[in-house]
């Protein structure tokens, strides 16, 4: 029985009729206008919107073909302010965000290893007495705490973007190191909460070869400071959001 048909049914039969189908046009695919061979996502570079027949090795621009998904309406997604505590700086088409990241996992682990053996010579040095050479170390390992914890404290995360790489680094460096990503191998930025250390995450989606990488860009420690950072990213990539299976919400 065809669907138009099943809906002139009496009203008591209503609320047993199937949903109607539409068709979704939210899609479309890119075939080669040199043979109309399908192109794969591999061929595809979304960002210049050009691709390369792996057929016929032609290579052409897919911009009109996207056409019909950009005259669909999309929902309207909030705008998310800036959040107190992170700063932007732009100038031409370069962009830079700073801002504070709380203790990874990795730092609590590399503190509590530090801090344990002091713990240990100072349980035994208040039993069996404290020597100079306890209370030389136990002095030199609370220094070198103090010291770390008043940098960790200070440190702050710069993003920087240009038309080439997006940077992350820390000042003070301390435990890490400069990070480097070709922008055009950025596919997306989503957000993976942590509820266990009231962490948001900001993971990044990287194009390698045959494949795509999940890669932890960042994190903080509130769901606004998470989504600015995914916004401003995003924009200033001219990357469009979409839902990532692996994202939270």
């Amino acid at each position: 029985m065809e669907q138009e048909e099943l809906y002139k049914r009496p009203e008591e039969d209503l609320f047993d009729l199937p949903d109607l189908e539409f068709e979704d046009k939210s899609y479309t695919r890119i075939c080669c206008p040199s043979c109309n061979h399908k192109a794969k996502a591999d061929d595809l570079s979304i960002q210049d919107k050009v691709a390369k027949c792996s057929n016929c090795h032609v290579v052409f621009s897919f911009k009109k073909a996207l056409q019909s998904i950009d005259s669909v309406p999309q929902k309207i997604k909030q705008e998310i302010l800036n959040p107190e505590g992170i700063e932007l700086f732009s100038y031409r088409d370069d962009l830079e965000i700073s801002f504070k990241e709380p203790f990874s996992g990795m730092e609590w682990l590399v503190s509590s290893v530090a801090f344990f053996p002091a713990f240990i010579l100072f349980l035994n040095s208040m039993k069996y007495g404290f020597s100079f050479t306890s209370i030389a170390v136990l002095s030199v390992i609370g220094v070198i705490g103090a010291i770390f914890s008043y940098f960790r404290f200070k440190q702050l995360v710069y993003l920087t973007i240009n038309d080439n790489n997006l940077d992350i680094h820390r000042r003070p460096k301390l435990l890490h190191h400069r990070k480097s990503y070709a922008t055009g191998d950025i596919d997306q930025i989503y957000i993976k909460h942590k509820p266990d250390m009231a962490l948001w995450k900001i993971m990044m989606i990287i194009n390698k070869g045959k494949g795509q990488e999940h890669l932890e860009l960042t994190a903080v420690n509130s769901i606004s400071k998470a989504k600015y950072l995914e916004q401003e990213i995003e924009r200033h990539l001219n990357i469009q959001d979409v839902h990532v299976p692996e994202e939270d919400g």
